[in-house]
């Protein structure tokens, strides 16, 4: 059953699990530490400008194109830099009335090399001749008579010349979703740090009449999460963090405060469920005989896990669901409430 794991990876499991179990004092709680954890923001409203060219109106009447620059924050809050090793950032356009033109930046290398990497190659040759003569006049013996002729050749070469230095990828860019939405990583290098405010710049190509839009952001760390022994490091997500962004259209006062409504009216109710959590965990079993059938796994929750994600995340079209009848009354009313403003936003976006 273990053919398909390397032996030294096994047999160095069971060796640091043995000790673990075992609990020897040298051993601390970070033996299988997490790996390094990361926050991140977003601003909740970002306002768009016009950047369409003369050429681009021309050929397309009934579209223009916005510049949205997007700022995300990243801090690290667990666990070290060094073992971080790429954040990935998506951004996707909620309402497909928002697809991706241009986007910046893009994808870059680098090198830890300040120049390029010089190489001097030097070679000697020598050649030595020699010749030793004995002898005899007629039948007597002179000498013996020794002597010797050398003879010497060097040859000296010189070659110097530089190499490209070796390149890395810091920064990876593309679309996704067909042309809807951008992804970017970014990955260690000297010139910089993880933590920080990085600023991203999607040219979007959107209907005429567009005054406002949703987009969707999901923001991820990965590094690595070390154990006693290198070889059994594995690698650690820290996320995906989610955000809705309210776009709305620069100038437009009436887009820009649809926007604010709909960015407050998600902080209120992601606040009035965390204030009203064991609230709402009361409603998700009623009565005495719903607890007991939960406890037996065969009565199901009136409200689902992951309930406020769904509503959060969810296209303006839909609504709560079912359950939002199950909901404490003053936390159905904030998610009527956001569910409303969304669709304002999406009233916004041109469709």
């Amino acid at each position: 059953m273990f053919s398909k794991t390397h032996p030294v990876k096994f047999v160095l499991t069971i060796f640091v699990g043995a000790i673990l179990s075992v609990g020897m004092p040298w051993v601390g709680q970070d033996a299988c530490a997490e790996g390094p954890q990361v926050s991140f923001d977003v601003p909740p409203v970002v306002a768009c400008h016009d950047v369409s060219t003369e050429e681009f109106v021309i050929d397309n009447p009934s579209e223009r194109l916005v510049e949205a620059r997007l700022r995300v924050s990243a801090m690290l809050v667990r666990g070290s830099e060094r073992d971080l090793t790429e954040l990935a950032y998506r951004f996707e356009s909620r309402l497909r009335a928002e697809r991706i033109e241009d986007f910046y930046p893009k994808t870059a290398m680098a090198s830890q090399y300040a120049s390029g990497i010089g190489v001097e190659k030097r070679r000697e040759t020598a050649k030595t001749f020699g010749l030793n003569v004995t002898g005899k006049v007629g039948s007597v013996q002179v000498g013996p008579i020794s002597g010797g002729t050398n003879w010497s050749n060097k040859d000296h070469s010189n070659i110097k010349y530089e190499l490209v230095p070796p390149m890395e990828t810091i920064t990876s860019s593309g679309t996704v979703s067909r042309g809807y939405g951008a992804y970017f990583k970014h990955r260690p290098n000297r010139q910089g740090t993880f933590e920080g405010d990085r600023e991203f710049t999607l040219v979007l190509r959107v209907p005429r009449d567009w005054r406002g839009g949703l987009m969707y952001t999901a923001c991820a760390a990965i590094g690595k999460r070390r154990s006693v022994v290198g070889v059994l490091d594995e690698q650690a997500v820290s996320g995906p963090q989610r955000f809705l962004i309210a776009l709305h259209f620069a100038g437009d006062e009436d887009a820009k405060r649809t926007a604010i409504k709909f960015s407050r009216s998600e902080v209120q109710l992601r606040e009035l469920v965390v204030q009203s959590a064991k609230k709402i965990e009361r409603h998700k079993y009623p009565s005495f005989a719903h607890r007991i059938g939960a406890a037996f796994d065969v009565v199901d929750s009136k409200i689902p896990n992951g309930w406020l994600d769904g509503v959060l995340l969810g296209l303006p079209a839909e609504t709560a669901g079912s359950f939002q009848s199950h909901l404490p009354a003053d936390v159905r009313q904030a998610t009527e409430s956001y569910l409303l403003a969304k669709r304002d936003l999406a009233a916004l976006s041109g469709l």
